[in-house]
């Protein structure tokens, strides 16, 4: 009887540390595939997006990815952005120290400079009424993007300072001087700001 029951505990034992080492491998595996797997996604996101890198250096005329021809290419940008956005959160969580995080994120600073500049770009479009409807939807699309990704400040930024220079030149169009803070207060009587505004 005891031979009996040390063979079954045997034999039990032998069962289950098989099942677990399988379990082990299985599991060792599985994440193997899904680091490879991110890894393949990084690349292939980092390579769109760097089609698309802004050269500060380069004197050549800017051709907008949110073209009404390149639709393709904007969709595959912005695709590519969400990839790299997903990748960072999953391995900031995860890896913080892995070298595919610090890819993403050099990649991703890339596509926000781009995105940044494209925003520019379709508010002058869009101040200058050409493409309206294009523009408003693609405007929507980078600024959703961007907040996403928490660069909301930027994009507000690049929103403040095109919408402030369309105004002070739509005011030099009406023959409308842009004063500073100090100028006004060098029209020490109400007489000459009404003079002023008269000409306005």
């Amino acid at each position: 009887m005891e031979i009996t029951t040390i063979t079954i505990t045997s034999t039990t034992m032998s069962s289950t540390s098989s099942s677990s080492s399988s379990s082990s491998s299985s599991s060792s595996s599985s994440s193997c595939s899904s680091d490879s797997m991110m890894e393949d996604n990084i690349q292939r996101a980092e390579k769109i997006i760097h089609k698309w890198k802004i050269d500060s250096h380069s004197h050549s005329t800017f051709v907008s990815i949110f073209h009404k021809n390149n639709t393709t290419e904007a969709t595959l940008f912005l695709n590519s952005v969400s990839t790299l956005q997903r990748a960072m959160h999953f391995l900031s969580l995860n890896d913080k120290k892995s070298s595919n995080l610090s890819i993403a994120q050099r990649s991703m600073q890339i596509a926000m400079k781009r995105l940044e500049k494209e925003f520019h770009q379709l508010l002058l479009d869009y101040n200058h009424n050409r493409q309206h409807f294009i523009s408003i939807s693609n405007l929507r699309l980078i600024a959703e993007t961007m907040i996403s990704c928490g660069y909301a400040k930027e994009c507000i930024s690049v929103y403040k300072i095109t919408r402030k220079s369309s105004i002070n030149e739509a005011l030099s169009h009406l023959g409308i001087q842009q004063y500073k803070h100090s100028h006004i207060k060098k029209m020490i009587t109400a007489t000459d700001l009404q003079n002023q505004v008269k000409i306005w």
